[in-house]
């Protein structure tokens, strides 16, 4: 995966070894390794890896046992390095009826510590005798010793597939610990149409969560071209990569340096549609909000401006250009209105505090 699994690349190591040691032929070993897939076919329920098609973007599923601390610990390593810059990694914790008291709270302690959300599930043919609240209890203690707390229950893992693929945002991962309903958690992952991923998309997928691209060094080189060599450049990426947010993001950028408004505004929709994550996301709702405020598209820009500053609502550039797009579209007050609600709301100064209630009023009346 990437190299970013310490328990994967031990255990290759240590098999092909120990086939080399065995007399196997070197191309055998070499065969075996490029060909052999984390799928549910070939290792069910061992880092399976799926893509979820978001509102924004591509989340990820990692499917595995975890059935021990270390299992926690493997798979919210392998979720941190595919999750993309300021996403989320969640996990679902549960079942595991004949571990220790101990044990169960040392795995909710790592997955307080290392995921952003866990979310408690009942596995009732692994409570081995157990109940299952007193199973919940060991685990949020150990979520409690870090400081954390469950982001939710879910009464098994169906319900908890169908409950959580949903709320993930682009970038997201979910560690999802499978056990007692493996194959219709198969099963749901397929009706909610999440797919396999691809070696492929999975390289992709490692790049970006390292903020990388594979066209990196071209973006670099068409950006010390004069302008519109540098838009015929990235016209002809785009070409040979239809379908990349990011490339067309780069085409958007060098469209309006070259002073083709329009068709800036065009691809910076484009890109956006295709799923551009963060921190290009951002650019581009700035660049697109303020070519469509340059070409004289005030109430489009308005619009657009007021979208983003309530997206981003700690942006100081977002919501300068929500007020200055809001009097450019005629309607000033209700800009100098959002203006002094944000700066009042923003305040870190102790001796505006006193005032905030009066000054914000002041603005609604």
């Amino acid at each position: 995966i990437g190299g970013i699994s310490r328990v994967n690349t031990a255990n290759v190591l240590a098999a092909a070894a120990a086939a080399l040691g065995l007399g196997l032929p070197r191309e055998a070993v070499v065969d075996g390794l490029r060909t052999f897939l984390a799928s549910r076919e070939q290792n069910p329920a061992r880092m399976n890896i799926y893509r979820w098609r978001t509102q924004d973007g591509w989340a990820t599923v990692v499917c595995d046992l975890a059935h021990n601390e270390a299992g926690v610990e493997a798979v919210l390593e392998v979720a941190d390095g595919l999750r993309l810059p300021g996403s989320e990694v969640h996990i679902t914790l549960g079942g595991l009826g004949d571990r220790t008291g101990e044990i169960l709270e040392g795995m909710g302690a790592i997955a307080g510590r290392l995921a952003d959300r866990t979310h408690l599930v009942t596995k009732d043919h692994y409570l081995r005798g157990r109940e299952a609240d007193e199973v919940f209890g060991h685990m949020r203690q150990g979520l409690a010793s870090v400081g954390a707390v469950p982001a939710g229950t879910f009464p098994d893992e169906v319900s908890a597939m169908r409950g959580l693929l949903p709320t993930l945002r682009d970038g997201d991962v979910l560690a999802f610990t499978v056990h007692d309903m493996r194959q219709q958690v198969w099963d749901t992952l397929d009706e909610m149409s999440a797919e396999p991923i691809t070696p492929r998309q999975l390289s992709s997928l490692l790049r970006r969560a390292r903020g990388q691209h594979e066209l990196d060094g071209a973006f670099e080189e068409a950006a010390a071209q004069e302008p519109a060599q540098r838009a015929a450049t990235l016209e002809a990426l785009t070409a040979e990569h239809a379908g990349d947010p990011r490339v067309h993001f780069e085409l958007a950028r060098a469209l309006d340096a070259a002073g083709r408004t329009d068709d800036a505004i065009g691809e910076h929709e484009r890109a956006l549609d295709l799923g551009l994550r963060e921190p290009h996301r951002f650019v581009s709702l700035m660049e697109r909000a303020l070519a469509a405020r340059d070409a004289g598209q005030h109430e489009r820009a308005r619009t657009w401006a007021q979208e983003l500053s309530e997206r981003y609502e700690d942006s100081t550039a977002a919501a300068a250009l929500a007020v200055l797009s809001g009097a450019d579209a005629g309607q000033a007050e209700e800009a100098a209105v959002r203006a002094a609600r944000w700066m009042v709301g923003r305040s870190t100064t102790p001796r505006d505090w006193e005032f905030s209630e009066r000054l914000t009023g002041t603005a609604t009346d």
